[in-house]
């Protein structure tokens, strides 16, 4: 969809952004059009839709599975949470500090040659 798609209605969703998956979330979400909420409803874990037409534009849906509602401590989601504060940080925090060693002018930096000879 991304790649063909020109619907911004749904491309643009932070959850297909991240993950080129779109999610619902039964009854809470309101973005999605009646036909789609009717659609994905009729669907068993694993299932596809038929062709969905609104407008001019083609949807066939898949329901990947279902996660039932309800609370978790922090606890429980803390590696979860961390894996991807590292996922989405690590490259900023890689290149801030390599800029950081990079401008920071007492780093000796030595050529392969001039290590190399070192304990020869």
């Amino acid at each position: 969809m991304a790649q063909y798609g020109e619907d911004s209605m749904y491309v643009l969703t932070p959850s297909f952004v991240d993950t080129g998956i779109l999610m619902y979330m039964a009854g809470e979400d309101t973005t999605w059009d009646a036909k789609l909420t009717a659609a994905v409803g009729l669907l068993k874990a694993g299932e596809y839709s038929p062709i969905i037409q609104i407008g001019d534009m083609f949807y066939i849906l898949q329901l990947v599975g279902d996660e039932p509602a309800g609370e978790k401590t922090v606890a429980d989601a803390h590696d979860a949470i961390m894996a991807a504060i590292i996922a989405t940080k690590g490259d900023t925090l890689w290149n801030d500090t390599l800029a950081t060693w990079e401008a920071d002018e007492t780093i000796a930096t030595y050529f392969e040659d001039v290590y190399r000879s070192i304990g020869k």
